[in-house]
């Protein structure tokens, strides 16, 4: 898996964070969260990325993933989040 990141070059803030998941040609975009979390899908439905545009949320919006694909890789992402966020 792949992740890159959008950054404002004035301030440095984290603006966006793409999962990409798999090689593919996106068929259509899945807006999970409104205005927050998109999924890119192949031909037959399958996840090939993962947008999230409001990286301050992205335990939320890994969680809103999970519960609507199974993506090891996100559920490998929401453990790592919820148990770096655990000792915040």
């Amino acid at each position: 898996m792949e992740v890159t990141f959008t950054i404002d070059q004035e301030d440095n803030q984290v603006l966006a964070v793409y999962f990409s998941i798999s090689k593919g040609k996106v068929h259509r975009t899945v807006e999970v969260a409104p205005g927050k979390c998109y999924v890119d899908e192949d031909s037959k439905g399958k996840p090939i990325g993962v947008e999230m545009l409001a990286p301050g949320e992205v335990k939320l919006l890994l969680r809103k993933l999970r519960g609507k694909y199974t993506i090891p890789e996100v559920d490998n992402a929401y453990k790592t989040m919820k148990t770096a966020l655990s000792g915040a």
